[in-house]
C-alpha cells in the first residue's frame, strides 16, 4: 500500500476516549495492541489505512499503519518493511518503533510520525524546482537508497508520494523515504514478493521492471532519475495515452534531455540521462556513483550542502573529492573504463568516433588524444592520479631550488677562489 502523506501529523491531537474494538472499519479511539490509541485517519488505500496514534505507555504520538483482512503473505510483506527499514537506521528513512497484530488479527505498523508533505505535493502546489534546489533535495533519498543498496535492500516503488519532506520546529526539511511495502532483499532466503509481477507505480517502472524481469538497485536508480527528471522540467521523461503506451514508451523510447527541452544545462543533462538508460550497463554504476556525480556537480557551482544543511564533502566527496580528475565527462568515462571500474559507455563510444575538432569541442575546446587518457589510466592504476602530479610539481619545485641553491654556491665560490680569499 502506498502511503501519500502517510506520516502527517499536527503534533497537537488529543487521544480519544477508548472505544471498544468491533467488526467494520477501525474508529477514532479504538486501542490496538493494548497502546496504541487511534486518533485519526490520514491514510487510506486498497489494503489498510494509516493513522495518528498515542502510544499510551510511552506518551508519545506516531503513525500507526495497519493492513485489514489481508492475507498471510501481506502480512509477511508488512513484516518485511518494518525489517528492512529497521535494519537501515538511515536519517532519510522513516524510522519503525513496532509491529504487531490488531485484536482482530490485522498486522499493523508504528512509525514515527512526521509533519510535512510529500514530494508530489510540494510539485502539484509548487511546480517544477531549480535544478540546484531540486538536486540538493533528492541527495539525501539517494544517500539512503544507496544505504539501502549496500546491504541488499531494493525499494522498488520510488516515487515522488513515497518521497516525505518532513519539517522540524527550526524549519529544516529532512526528505524521508516511505513505503518498503514491496521491499526485495537480494540476499533473503525468502522472497519478498512474486519473482515476474510487475510491482510499482507505473511511471517509474524501470525497463526490466515494466518486462516482469529480475530486478536490482538499478531499478531504484531509474526511478530516483525519473522522479529527479520531473522535479526539474516539471513532467515525466515517459509518457502514454494508456498502461500499454506507457510501458511500451518505458521499454523503447527515448526522453528528450532536459537541455532539449530547455532546462538544465549540459552536465546535470547528462548525469541524469545515463541515469534512464535502457541497459543497465550503461546506467550509472551504482546509486553511490550517481550521487557523487550530483554532488560534484552542486559543489562545481558553489553549493557546500544538501537540502538538510549536511556537508557534500562529508556525506559524499570525502573519499573521492582528492581521487577525481577535473576532465571532461567522456574523458572521466574513458578513465575509468580503462582503470576496469565499468564499461565504456555508448556516449565514449560517439565521442570517439567523432572529428578530432569535434571532439575537441565536446572537451571544451581541450582535445584529450588516446595517448594521454592511457597514460592518465596507468597513472590510476599506481595511485591518485591528481596527488601523483602533485608530488612530481614538489619534486620539480624541490630540484629547481636544490639546482638554484648549487649555482649561488658555486657563483661564491669563484669569487672567492679568483679574489684569492680561498687558494685552490
Amino acid at each position: 500500500m502506498s502511503t501519500p502523506g502517510a506520516q502527517r501529523g499536527s503534533g497537537h491531537d488529543d487521544p480519544p476516549s477508548g472505544v471498544t474494538a468491533s467488526a467494520g472499519p477501525y474508529r477514532p479511539g479504538e486501542i490496538v495492541d493494548e497502546k496504541y490509541i487511534l486518533i485519526r485517519k490520514i491514510g487510506e488505500g486498497g489494503m489498510g489505512t494509516v493513522w495518528v496514534a498515542h502510544n499510551s505507555v510511552l506518551d508519545v504520538h506516531c503513525a500507526v499503519k495497519m493492513i485489514e483482512a489481508g492475507s498471510k503473505q501481506v502480512a509477511d510483506r508488512l513484516l518485511d518493511e518494518a525489517r528492512a527499514a529497521a535494519r537501515l537506521g538511515h536519517p532519510a528513512i522513516v524510522r519503525m518503533l513496532d509491529y504487531g497484530e490488531t485484536s482482530r488479527g490485522d498486522p499493523f505498523l508504528a512509525m514515527e510520525l512526521l509533519d510535512g508533505e510529500d514530494l508530489a505535493q510540494l510539485m502539484e502546489r509548487q511546480g517544477r524546482l531549480p535544478e540546484v534546489e531540486a538536486v540538493q533535495m533528492l541527495l539525501p533519498i539517494a544517500h539512503a537508497l544507496a544505504a539501502a543498496h549496500a546491504k541488499g535492500i531494493v525499494h522498488r516503488d520510488v516515487k515522488p508520494e513515497n518521497i516525505f519532506l518532513a519539517r522540524d520546529d527550526v524549519t529544516t526539511t529532512q526528505p524521508k523515504l516511505l513505503d518498503f511495502g514491496i521491499v526485495k532483499v537480494e540476499y533473503s532466503s525468502r522472497r519478498l514478493t512474486i519473482d515476474g509481477a510487475v510491482l510499482g507505480t507505473p511511471d517509474y517502472m524501470s525497463p526490466e521492471q515494466a518486462k516482469g524481469e529480475e530486478i536490482n538497485g538499478q531499478t531504484d536508480l531509474w526511478a530516483f532519475g525519473v522522479v529527479l527528471y520531473e522535479l526539474i522540467a516539471g513532467r515525466r521523461p515517459f509518457d502514454g495515452d494508456n498502461y500499454n503506451a506507457l510501458m511500451y514508451a518505458i521499454i523503447n523510447a527515448e526522453p528528450k534531455s532536459l537541455t532539449e527541452v530547455g532546462i538544465a544545462d549540459q552536465e546535470l543533462s547528462a548525469i541524469v540521462q545515463r541515469a534512464l538508460r535502457k541497459d543497465q550497463a550503461e546506467r550509472w554504476p551504482s546509486m553511490r556513483d550517481l550521487g557523487e556525480e550530483l554532488a560534484l556537480w552542486l559543489e562545481s557551482r558553489g553549493v557546500s550542502d544538501d537540502i538538510t544543511g549536511t556537508s557534500l564533502r562529508r556525506s559524499w566527496l570525502a573519499d573521492t573529492e582528492s581521487k577525481r580528475i577535473e576532465l571532461p565527462p567522456y574523458v572521466r568515462d574513458s578513465l575509468r573504463a580503462a582503470a576496469g571500474e565499468r564499461p565504456i559507455s555508448r556516449e565514449v563510444r560517439k565521442v570517439r568516433a567523432l572529428p578530432t575538432e569535434a571532439q575537441a569541442e565536446v572537451a571544451g575546446g581541450k582535445h584529450v588524444s588516446e595517448q594521454s587518457l592511457v597514460a592518465i589510466a596507468q597513472l590510476h592504476a599506481i595511485g591518485d592520479p591528481e596527488e601523483l602530479l602533485r608530488k612530481a610539481a614538489r619534486r620539480r619545485n624541490v630540484a629547481v631550488v636544490l639546482g638554484l641553491i648549487a649555482v649561488v654556491v658555486a657563483g661564491v665560490a669563484g669569487v672567492l677562489i679568483g679574489t684569492g680569499i680561498i687558494a685552490i
